[in-house]
């Protein structure tokens, strides 16, 4: 089949190797321009062998001419894409020092999203930002997502949710973030000098031994960072404060302050400097979330415990006035009690049978219960001297006031008895008995004179003196009683 021109169908053409065109002769269409070979050709020359054509990169796009019109070329809107994202590309690495390995990476997972629409509705800056950032994670190198947030001047939360995204619309797994990456780009801003190594040394191996103490995951690297060059510092004999750091690694206060007392509370945070970089500690230490949970679980479970002692106690009062109640009511008929009160001689009264003697009785017992309580807790102050026996203010006993002074040494003439000056109105207080003291011993006296007074020839008048002061029940007629006597 003959080859004809599309414009005037003539079939004279003119071919260029060097140029790499074919011409059509009469009307002077450019049929093909920038013909792509394999190989290599060199053509000679007066000055010597030159290279046949131009050489064309993958990546860059074929323009392709116009139909109807001479010498202009088209190029595809997906080409453009691409050459637009790889300058910017190219731009953001340049502030960053990201090298050409990273940026070739960063640009081909930028083709994915083109080619699977991920950029539409979608900046270009921040999908480039973060195919960059990832393309960082994969290759450990030592950027922030903060840094390419400052390059792009784009928001850090906008740029953190698109990378999520892309990672998951792309099925890429990044690997986690290693803090001892940063720690010498750290260590470079805040100016050790000489000791330059030794910090970063130290600083390292800290976040390597939080690393084994489960410090680092689910934790941002610049906080354990900022800490372990903290650390690292003071030993070294620097001095630099939370703020320096915070300003260098971009965090706060507080994130330093817990990490760093999160590592003091490990068995790590106990040894010297000498004895942290010479010994290895084998064991490992929980993570610190774990730890709080343990805590606040047993500090609720304690809670808990007190609550259901308090409740305990509540219900116990009841059921021990019960059984107190039983008791007592199982005594008055026991033997020991028929003993106590046959004493009163009600058998050899007729009238004093049945319900009469055993109201009598239970009367007699409710009386000896009564007084041994109130023998036994009369008021607070009575009751701890029987409990927990005499307290030092009932033996006169009291802390002496500060404005008391010691006698001196030496014989001293007494110029008036009664002159009460040396001695201070501490001392003078501890002699005299307070409210409670002064209203017990009244009680004791009144008792003890009680019962000097009453006279007993046997048992029953005692018992029948009893009953007739405490007036035990209504339905005895004491006047009876005597004249049966």
């Amino acid at each position: 089949m003959v080859r004809t021109c599309p414009q005037c169908g003539g079939a004279s053409f003119e071919e260029d190797p060097a140029r790499a065109d074919v011409v059509c002769t009469t009307c002077g269409e450019v049929l093909e321009e920038s013909g792509i070979v394999s190989e290599v050709q060199f053509a000679e020359r007066a000055g010597g062998h030159d290279i046949i054509g131009t050489y064309v990169p993958r990546d860059r796009a074929m323009p392709s001419g116009v139909p109807g019109i001479t010498g202009l070329t088209k190029v595809e809107s997906r080409e453009v894409t691409y050459q637009k994202g790889r300058s910017e590309i190219m731009k953001i690495a340049s502030q960053l020092r990201i090298n050409q390995n990273c940026s070739d990476t960063a640009f081909n997972f930028y083709k994915m999203c083109v080619s699977r629409n991920f950029t539409r509705g979608r900046t270009r800056k921040i999908v480039v930002a973060a195919c960059l950032y990832m393309t960082c994670r994969i290759e450990n190198t030592p950027h922030l997502l903060l840094d390419f947030s400052d390059a792009t001047e784009v928001n850090v939360y906008e740029l953190g949710r698109t990378l999520n995204l892309l990672t998951r619309f792309l099925n890429i797994h990044l690997p986690m973030t290693d803090p001892c990456l940063y720690v010498l780009r750290f260590a470079i801003m805040l100016e050790f000098g000489d000791k330059q190594k030794q910090v970063v040394t130290l600083a390292t191996r800290i976040v390597q031994r939080m690393k084994q103490d489960w410090m680092a995951t689910g934790r941002r690297p610049t906080g354990l960072c900022g800490a372990a060059l903290l650390l690292s510092a003071r030993a070294n004999g620097f001095v630099r404060s939370i703020s320096d750091v915070v300003k260098v690694v971009h965090i706060s206060d507080t994130v330093i302050r817990k990490r760093l007392d999160e590592f003091a509370s490990t068995p790590s945070g106990g040894l010297t400097v000498e004895d942290f970089q010479n010994v290895e500690l084998e064991a490992c230490e929980d993570p610190p979330a774990f730890q709080e949970s343990r805590r606040k679980t047993r500090e609720a479970k304690r809670k808990q415990e007190e609550i259901e002692a308090q409740n305990l106690v509540k219900g116990i009062a009841p059921v021990q006035k019960e059984i107190e109640s039983a008791l007592k009511e199982k005594f008055k008929r026991s033997k020991t009690a028929m003993e106590v009160t046959g004493s009163l001689g009600l058998d050899e009264i007729p009238e004093m049978q049945g319900e009469a003697a055993s109201i009598l009785r239970s009367d007699v017992i409710d009386t000896v219960y009564d007084i041994a309580e109130e023998d036994c807790f009369d008021d607070e102050a009575t009751s701890s001297r029987y409990i927990l026996g005499p307290t030092a203010e009932s033996l006169g006993i009291t802390k002496p006031d500060d404005t008391f002074e010691a006698p001196t040494t030496g014989e001293e003439e007494i110029l008036n008895d009664n002159d009460f000056g040396d001695i201070s109105d501490g001392e003078i207080e501890s002699y005299i008995l307070s409210e409670t003291e002064a209203k017990f011993k009244s009680e004791k006296k009144r008792i003890a004179t009680k019962k000097e007074s009453v006279r007993a020839a046997s048992y029953q008048d005692a018992m029948k003196h009893v009953i007739k002061e405490k007036n035990l029940s209504s339905k005895i007629n004491y006047k009876v009683l005597a004249e049966l006597e």
